[in-house]
């Protein structure tokens, strides 16, 4: 283990957790394919919920499968997802902040300008 990583961890920060991006993104793609409103419909499996989103059943399930290890949905059987508490939150309107097609896209855009905003002091987003 690195010293860095000793100090990170005896000072109780766990940078790797912080730095995580995979988690936030597949909210927002969730959010974004309405997933959790075509289960509250009752379509519950990842192919039939793919047909539904228009999107992908293999690149679907990877995405749910990650978001199930981070509480969020439930996998009730292979291919087969539920609505958790958490889960509940990205229903109807309540999650069009998340959305990628929408605000939720452009808020996404303007934190990928940071960098440029640090390296230059002007607005990145315009």
């Amino acid at each position: 283990m690195s010293q860095r990583q000793q100090t990170t961890q005896q000072a109780g920060v766990d940078l790797e957790a912080l730095s995580d991006l995979c988690t936030p993104w597949c909210i927002r793609v969730a959010a974004t394919l309405r997933i959790a409103d075509h289960i509250a419909a009752g379509i519950t499996d990842v192919d039939q919920l793919a047909v539904a989103a228009g999107c992908d059943a293999r690149a679907l399930h990877n995405v749910l499968g990650h978001l199930v290890g981070k509480g969020v949905f439930e996998e009730t059987a292979p291919g087969r997802f539920a609505l958790n508490e958490t889960a509940r939150g990205l229903l109807g309107d309540s999650a069009r902040f998340l959305d990628l097609e929408g605000i939720g896209g452009r808020m996404a855009y303007a934190w990928g300008t940071l960098p440029t905003y640090v390296r230059t002091g002007a607005p990145g987003y315009y």
